[in-house]
């Protein structure tokens, strides 16, 4: 089965630097760090004639332009809303998953993530 994208969120890391995530279907958290947004987010290709749409495998290996990584399984269920801590370089993500609603984690991992459980789900 497919996963789906079901939210997205777009914060700055640092001056010419910017974080993509993405959450999907499946509970997971895909991760695009760019590295040059004040010149583009992905490297340009001389003599493209596609109109800016670059595939997977265009982008997947230019660590220069962008980092990207995958958590899968934080949650058992969709993921439906992030949103990126500056501050504390953490990620806050909601799901429908009743056993773990809330998970707070730094974005490096290097700690354990704080989880709440709520039985009763608002979706708003």
């Amino acid at each position: 089965m497919w996963e789906i994208p079901e939210c997205i969120s777009y914060s700055e890391l640092r001056k010419n630097e910017g974080l993509l995530l993405i959450g999907d279907s499946k509970g997971s958290i895909t991760s695009f760090h760019f590295k040059q947004t004040n010149k583009s987010f992905f490297k340009i290709i001389p003599n493209k004639n596609t109109n800016d749409t670059y595939f997977w495998q265009d982008i997947v290996d230019e660590p220069d332009w962008v980092e990207i990584s995958k958590e899968r399984n934080i949650h058992k269920d969709i993921i439906m809303q992030l949103e990126y801590i500056k501050r504390s370089d953490c990620i806050i993500s909601c799901s429908l998953d009743r056993q773990l609603s809330v998970a707070i984690r730094q974005r490096k991992a290097n700690r354990a993530p704080y989880i709440f459980s709520v039985d009763k789900v608002i979706v708003s």
